[in-house]
């Protein structure tokens, strides 16, 4: 790191540098953790206050195996919370999280969904 504040005078482009190799660490966590899970394609599509999160996985897994890839990647919990419920209503603009489903399932795929909005 000595190295590159030698190259940037800028203090600001130091941090920005410094910001950008946190996220690249992250984004590898996160893949990695993909991999490791047989999960082959994930993705978001959202519209600022809902959005709908979903994995693609191999046929050949189980729904057990998919609910445990889920547990192990920390997107399913074994409990209540994230899925819609008395206690989530509390207006703290936090996401409330729908608990994922199979959506579906092909010869090759099985596609697993899960819809999420923001508590206003």
């Amino acid at each position: 790191m000595n190295t590159i504040k030698k190259w940037f005078s800028n203090d600001r482009e130091i941090i920005n540098i410094e910001n950008k190799l946190k996220s690249l660490k992250r984004d590898k966590q996160y893949f990695n953790g993909l991999l490791k899970n047989s999960c082959l394609h994930s993705g978001v599509k959202n519209d600022n206050d809902w959005g709908i999160n979903f994995w693609v996985f191999p046929s050949s897994m189980t729904d057990n195996q998919i609910n445990q890839a889920l547990v192990n990647m920390d997107i399913l919990e074994d409990t209540d919370r994230g899925i819609f419920d008395d206690n989530d209503w509390d207006c703290s603009g936090k996401t409330l999280a729908n608990k994922p489903y199979i959506s579906k399932r092909t010869k090759t795929r099985v596609l697993v969904t899960q819809t999420w909005s923001i508590d206003i």
